[in-house]
């Protein structure tokens, strides 16, 4: 069983990919996206967020590029392996599977697409 920081940190990171997939064009900069997930009560460092979205991008959930001579601004996208991870329909160990009840964004159920077997 996970630790709690351990758990701590895979809702931060599914928070992350939820926040983007609602986000308009599925892209934010890094700036917003630590506020958004502070007034959450997901509480997030500079350094927790810099170590979130270097495993997401490792994972391929996320693409990013710098801005700024001081490579202190990013936008961040995500990519459609992270839409598949943020919606549940891929799991990937270190990142929170998305429950009910979580105090997570709310994708819209057209935008989870049609469930196997529906028709």
């Amino acid at each position: 069983m996970a630790n709690f920081k351990e758990m701590y940190t895979q809702l931060r990171r599914i928070a992350i990919l939820r926040f983007l997939f609602v986000a308009p064009g599925k892209t934010v900069n890094s700036d917003i996206l630590k506020i958004v997930l502070n007034e959450r009560g997901i509480t997030t460092s500079k350094d927790d967020l810099e170590n979130d979205l270097c495993f997401l991008s490792a994972e391929n959930c996320i693409e990013y590029k710098y801005f700024f001579e001081e490579n202190n601004l990013r936008v961040i996208t995500l990519t459609e392996k992270g839409e598949d991870v943020a919606t549940g329909k891929t799991i990937i160990a270190g990142i929170r599977r998305p429950r009910k009840g979580d105090n997570l964004p709310k994708i819209p159920d057209d935008e989870l697409g049609v469930p196997h077997g529906s028709r």
